[in-house]
């Protein structure tokens, strides 16, 4: 069958997106516990370096801080590489359309999490929030666009059958 779902477009396009972020930002995480968390933990870093980091409030006082919120960052940008996948992989199935929605409300909830650990810490922003929010909500909205399809084609299905 041919048929054309009505969230195709947005669950690849938020999916391809999501997913480039993702992969950029878990590397620059990497990229950050290799040449910030390690040299700071095991005191080889050099005074410069020290000293930028600490005029951006990065010390070894703040270590432990930093290790939890890379931490928390690196599970949401692995949650939204799975979830963006995912929607690429299923954006043409309908009957995958509620597991999609369910992997988008996963992603929407993770960066909910990361926020208010954000908050909690003292650094939230809420344009961060509103940015990180977008493309999961769009996402959310392409698989509803699939679900409703879904339902319609069954209701119709079940309809003919009597």
């Amino acid at each position: 069958m041919n048929e054309r779902c009505a969230g195709k477009r947005w669950l690849q396009v938020c999916g391809i997106i999501m997913l480039v972020i993702s992969i950029l930002m878990i590397l620059s995480l990497v990229f950050s516990i290799f040449f910030t968390i390690i040299p700071l933990q095991n005191g080889t870093i050099d005074e410069f370096t020290k000293t930028a980091l600490e005029a951006a409030g990065i010390t070894e006082a703040s270590l432990g801080t930093l290790k939890i919120s890379t931490g928390i960052s690196m599970t949401v940008y692995i949650i939204e590489a799975v979830v963006a996948v995912m929607g690429i992989a299923f954006c043409n199935k309908l009957g995958k359309a509620k597991f999609c929605m369910i992997a988008g409300i996963v992603a929407i909830v993770a960066v909910f999490a990361a926020h208010i650990y954000s908050a909690a810490t003292g650094s939230f922003g809420i344009v961060g929030l509103i940015l990180d929010l977008i493309l999961p909500v769009l996402f959310v909205n392409g698989a509803n666009k699939n679900l409703k399809q879904a339902e319609e084609k069954n209701a119709g299905n079940s309809g003919d059958v009597q």
